[in-house]
């Protein structure tokens, strides 16, 4: 599942067909009105397990379009779980910052996560859209493209 390469179609697809899944789900959740709560609490489960449904095989899809460019995509995994290690400590900086009354160390502590985030958000995006590599590299035989 994560062994192989993926072309850059065959990735971007699977994202349209993850956020079209997701949008309608997301806008029904987040704007129903009050008397149709009930409605919006049942499709919301059904938005979290399709969420978590289509999650591993994009992960799988993200791994196997990064090694299609020629890169490792234990790199970029080691980037993402940096971050969620990150995030926390620099959010509990951002708290001892505020009740210590000192505003400079609250906004560091908030935009090295966020950049750090956006950082690797961008990474990811420039990497998916990069061209493969032609022929046979380190992680499977050429694609079809």
């Amino acid at each position: 599942m994560f062994s192989g390469r993926a072309s850059r179609s065959e990735y971007w697809w699977y994202l349209a067909f993850f956020l079209l899944c997701n949008i309608p789900l997301g806008l029904i959740v987040n704007f129903a009105p009050d008397s149709a709560k009930t409605f919006a609490q049942v499709v919301g489960t059904v938005w979290g397990l399709l969420a978590l449904l289509l999650f591993l095989p994009w992960l799988a899809l993200l791994s196997r379009r990064m090694q299609d460019t020629g890169r490792s995509s234990s790199r970029y995994f080691r980037m993402l779980i940096q971050i969620l290690v990150l995030c926390p400590l620099c959010f509990i900086i951002f708290f001892i910052s505020v009740f210590a009354g000192s505003e400079v160390g609250s906004h560091i502590a908030l935009a090295l996560p966020l950049a750090a985030l956006g950082g690797t958000f961008v990474y990811g995006l420039v990497v998916t859209a990069l061209p493969g590599t032609t022929g046979t590299n380190e992680f499977g035989p050429g694609l079809r493209n």
